[in-house]
């Protein structure tokens, strides 16, 4: 497995870096096993949903446009 990571950025610089191999995982301000937990005006409780693996990164709307 190959060894990937996720760093989110924000206005005042980074905010998160997830390191990661292959995964599956949603960005949100929801709590749970599968949600990287995500704070913030306007994020919704499951946002996108994001995949990391051998294709590389697939990110999809769950929240329906902007918020």
């Amino acid at each position: 497995m190959r060894h990937r990571s996720l760093t989110l950025h924000g206005p005042s610089g980074i905010v998160h870096t997830l390191e990661t191999g292959e995964s599956e995982f949603v960005l949100g301000a929801e709590t749970g096993p599968d949600v990287f937990s995500v704070t913030g005006e306007g994020v919704a409780a499951r946002y996108a949903w994001v995949s990391i693996g051998g294709a590389g990164l697939q990110v999809e709307d769950l929240a329906g446009g902007p918020q």
